[in-house]
């Protein structure tokens, strides 16, 4: 089962222009904006995979890996995306970290080879033991323990709240997103899914 780490960003962003002038640079194939466009959204991309990956995929495939193949797919894309907002861009991470985890899901699928450690008794993982306090805690841990909680919701619950908080989306983009007829119900959606979240990180990170 692969180690997983939360990394630090790639090094050597200026803050000095806007995400919207390092996309129009990294269009015109300016290679420093691109690097300090990835380098910016790094650390917000490698949450949204975080959270949307699954704990049997997890075992399969790193974070990392998938956050990697994400920028290189939006390499190729990039020329083609025209930003208005910052959010209307971490949206579009989103997305493309969407199509890798899908990809990843169809390959290790087709190989048909789940790992053994997941192979246990009523196709459930064992329950922790010894779980440390809350407090004890690192921030690194607790944000680790968030996102692998996250995962675990109901899909429109899960996508409700990483299209809210790691994707900065609109209450609008959010209802357009999963289907849900006003702004109103993207709340009440995203509002279950906060209260399950709770319930799930306090069970885990609280023991």
């Amino acid at each position: 089962m692969p180690r997983e780490t939360t990394p630090p960003a790639p090094q050597g962003e200026t803050p000095s222009l806007s995400s919207l002038e390092l996309v129009a640079r990294a269009r015109a194939g300016d290679a420093t904006a691109r690097e300090q466009l990835f380098a910016r959204y790094y650390p917000r991309v490698f949450r949204v995979v975080r959270a949307r990956l699954g704990t049997r995929l997890r075992a399969l495939e790193t974070p990392e890996d998938l956050v990697q193949n994400t920028f290189l797919a939006a390499l190729t894309a990039l020329e083609r995306f025209e930003a208005r907002e910052d959010a209307s861009l971490i949206d579009w991470f989103a997305r493309l970290t969407e199509n890798q985890i899908r990809d990843a899901a169809k390959h290790h699928s087709a190989l048909k080879r789940p790992p053994a450690e997941l192979l246990v008794e009523g196709g459930h993982e064992p329950a922790a033991r010894d779980t440390p306090p809350l407090e004890h805690l690192s921030r690194a841990e607790q944000a680790r323990i968030l996102d692998e909680c996250i995962a675990e919701l109901p899909a429109d619950e899960r996508e409700a709240l990483v299209l809210r908080d790691h994707a900065s989306a609109s209450w609008a983009m959010v209802a357009e997103r999963l289907g849900r007829p006003s702004e109103a119900a993207a709340r009440e959606l995203y509002r279950r899914g906060q209260v399950r979240l709770m319930e799930r990180y306090s069970h885990r990170a609280g023991g």
